[in-house]
């Protein structure tokens, strides 16, 4: 009987090894009005734990507090979805970070769209407390904005306390988009950063920020005697009224900023002293004088569409000032699409790597053949851009076969014994498609 008692006493040991560990494991919390976890935000987060996930499966119209020292929690979108969080008709910020003093285990917002619609208005994120803050936060993936009218608290994210100044990189935003209006600034400085000379408070990167207008700010500084403390790489700014905007002559850190794109704004800079100018490098910004590598003027031509309402801020076949002018240094893998950068051997300057959608076929006639015998290949291609392009389209003569002639006015190049058949294709509009050919003859066994 003993052999018999061994893998018992096993199995009961591995049972009770997995029930000591299991409350390691993070929970996820549901929220949506019926069938899931909760219907609140604010009671799924109530209820969970540090390092726990709350995940919205509908749109939702709350504000939610975090007041428990050292509690975060992730806020995420169903897979596969970006639900709205619109803040409450109410005047209080969608979401506040509140009297928060020690610093929070690093936690994530991605795929959400966060907004304040109400005609009250309201911030939608908003850190404040009695001290320091240092809310550690990465958000990826979003669309934050501020759609309600009013002029009450009006910012995407501020900081209505001090910046804890022993930490960079307090807010990280990631391929996201920060939408403005003439009703609200951006990322704001509204209480100082406690004395610290070293500290970034925001660090984007892959972002978009458009559309502060009127007299507002992307980002913006209302304390004397700071900085401007943010870093961006990798960024597009458009059609804003300031970009970077401070309220009076700051003698603090100031930022770096590289391989941005600065297109469309009123003004790019405005009221920063000459010494507290962010260092601008690899950048395509108004003016001139700023930095390493810039690139000076962007024309609206740069991008796809600069129409304001819903622009395209993809790079477009006419940008002569992005596309291949940035610094690897430093750069981003990804662009706000999430495509492999860079595409050619040089990072495109602005939040998107100009690549084209030119699907292609290739075909023989015939499939098989002998010495002498004269194949004809074609490649036919389709231009699925939104836009008229041009573009260049070549291909390899194989070894064993000699080039004989070809259609639609192709040329021909040898490096040593390769042979080259290329074609420049001009002015090819959105949805066109076309085919072009060459004849080789099979002159030797591969």
């Amino acid at each position: 009987m003993r052999p018999a008692a061994y893998p018992l006493k096993f199995a009961g040991a591995a049972l009770l090894f997995l029930k000591a560990f299991s409350p390691l494991f993070a929970a996820v919390y549901t929220i949506c009005p019926s069938g899931c976890d909760y219907t609140s935000i604010q009671s799924a987060y109530n209820a969970a734990s540090t390092g726990d996930t709350l995940e919205l499966r509908a749109n939702l119209s709350e504000n939610m507090t975090w007041a428990t020292a050292g509690k975060s929690c992730n806020i995420t979108s169903q897979s596969g979805q970006r639900f709205t969080w619109d803040g409450a008709d109410n005047s209080g910020a969608t979401f506040v970070l509140n009297n928060i003093t020690t610093a929070l285990s690093a936690w994530t917002i991605s795929n959400v769209v966060m907004n304040h619609s109400s005609s009250s208005g309201g911030n939608v994120i908003e850190l404040k407390g009695g001290g320091q803050v240092h809310p550690n936060v990465t958000i990826d993936n979003c669309v934050l904005m501020r759609t309600s009218t009013s002029t009450v608290n009006n910012n995407i994210i501020v900081n209505t306390s001090s910046w804890d100044t022993n930490t960079n990189d307090q807010v990280t935003i990631n391929r996201t988009e920060i939408i403005g209006s003439p009703y609200c600034n951006g990322l704001s400085f509204l209480q100082a950063n406690g004395g610290g000379n070293t500290q970034y408070t925001y660090n984007l990167t892959n972002c978009i920020m458009r559309n502060f207008t009127g007299t507002m700010s992307a980002f913006y500084d209302d304390v004397p005697n700071q900085g401007l403390r943010v870093q961006a790489a990798n960024c597009t700014f458009f059609n804003n009224n300031n970009v970077l905007r401070s309220s009076g002559d700051y003698r603090n850190t100031v930022g770096f900023i590289k391989n941005c794109l600065f297109l469309g704004n009123t003004n790019d800079v405005y009221n920063l002293h000459d010494y507290m100018k962010p260092y601008f490098t690899y950048c395509a910004i108004s003016g001139s004088g700023y930095g390493t590598g810039c690139q000076y003027n962007p024309a609206l031509t740069e991008v796809m569409d600069a129409s304001v309402s819903s622009p395209n801020l993809r790079l477009s076949s006419a940008s002569v000032k992005c596309i291949d002018l940035g610094t690897n240094t430093g750069a981003p893998l990804v662009d706000f699409d999430n495509n492999a950068r860079p595409f050619n051997a040089v990072t495109d300057i602005g939040a998107f790597e100009r690549r084209l959608n030119i699907p292609m076929i290739k075909s023989a006639n015939p499939m098989k053949g002998t010495i002498g015998d004269t194949i004809t290949f074609c490649i036919e291609y389709t231009n699925g851009n939104s836009e008229t392009v041009s573009f260049n389209i070549w291909d390899t003569v194989p070894y064993a076969m000699d080039y004989v002639s070809c259609e639609s006015g192709c040329g021909v190049n040898y490096y040593g014994d390769i042979k080259v058949v290329y074609w420049v294709l001009n002015g090819i509009v959105q949805g066109a498609s076309g085919i072009v050919c060459f004849d080789a003859v099979i002159m030797r066994l591969p």
